[in-house]
């Protein structure tokens, strides 16, 4: 076969796929993200939340936490005049642009601005931080965002940070999207890091040993992509609890010894929710301030600790990659 039928033979493969990726961003649905949520994250105040585990659904943020909540952290939210977390951005811009996009981890839900894993990791890197990222914010729409803003902010990187809970139709369109989106970026690298998960993450702890290891090593042209949840795994303190969760029933051991805390048998899956965290476990944390998970607030949002294990593990992996 000649070289003209060849490279005519590759173009008509190519143009279904181009078009079903181009029809994939066309139809994608809209930010789905609840007036709540977006409301807080674009005030500038201050945010109380439990600081222990708790269960999706239990507080809508920016209400007044009920007195059954006595462990309590808060944290300030600001935004610029892009409507981003953070101050106004460098003009004239002196340093490379680090564009952190997502739900509730790159936003840094629960800790102050400074010790978000992104401002970290920019001061790592020498870069400037944009927070691109709004809690519960779907990655359909954050991959929409970053094509939007990615070049108008200027940016040299972006990272995505997400973390899926379901090995479905959705996932696979997201990440069919995902490389559409890097594609579309000319000479901005983009980077997706799979957020970590603590082990007390109902949705969190059947996916991190079954799904993950095959994200990462997933075949996304352009798009590297970093589990971080075993290297948290992997540098738990041997103070502190951890959990043991599955379908039948959730422990909360210590570490230091192994002793289990709490036995009991996995609640129903909520109707709207999915899988929840035990009570018996919740009360436990209640009833010991000091009792805490390695890293992490409530098993999904890192702590100050936690946001910089991520950003040094993230910016290693950045060096090893070139960037």
């Amino acid at each position: 076969m000649r070289l003209r039928e060849v490279v005519s033979l590759v173009s008509l493969l190519l143009i279904p796929i181009v078009l079903g990726l181009i029809g994939l961003v066309l139809v994608a649905p809209p930010i789905q993200v609840t007036d709540e949520v977006q409301l807080v994250a674009r005030e500038n105040r201050d945010v109380v939340m439990p600081d222990r585990p708790h269960n999706p659904g239990w507080f809508t943020p920016g209400e007044t936490l009920p007195d059954t909540v006595t462990r309590r952290r808060s944290f300030h939210v600001r935004t610029n005049a892009h409507g981003l977390r953070g101050p106004e951005l460098d003009h004239p811009q002196t340093f490379p642009r680090l564009l952190c996009v997502g739900d509730s981890v790159p936003f840094g839900w629960g800790v102050d601005y400074q010790e978000t894993w992104c401002v970290k990791l920019a001061r790592m890197r020498g870069m400037e931080p944009i927070i691109g990222a709004w809690p519960a914010a779907q990655p359909h729409s954050s991959l929409e965002w970053i094509r939007t803003n990615a070049e108008l902010l200027n940016a040299s990187i972006v990272v995505l940070a997400w973390a899926p809970t379901s090995d479905d139709a959705l996932l696979k369109w997201n990440m069919l999207n995902l490389r559409y989106t890097a594609a579309t970026l000319g000479d901005i690298r983009m980077a997706w890091v799979i957020s970590p998960y603590g082990t007390l993450h109902p949705k969190g702890s059947p996916v991190v040993d079954t799904l993950y290891p095959d994200l990462a090593r997933s075949w996304l042209p352009g798009v590297p992509v970093l589990n971080l949840t075993p290297r948290f795994r992997e540098l738990m303190h041997s103070t502190g609890v951890r959990g043991a969760l599955s379908a039948e029933r959730q422990q909360l051991i210590r570490r230091s010894d192994g002793a289990v805390l709490v036995d009991v048998a996995t609640p129903p899956t909520h109707s709207e929710f999915g899988e929840m965290l035990a009570p018996e476990i919740i009360a436990a944390f209640e009833a010991d301030p000091e009792m805490r998970e390695s890293y992490f607030i409530d098993a999904a949002h890192p702590d100050e600790e936690g946001n910089s294990l991520f950003a040094g593990e993230v910016s290693r992996w950045l060096d090893s990659l070139g960037w």
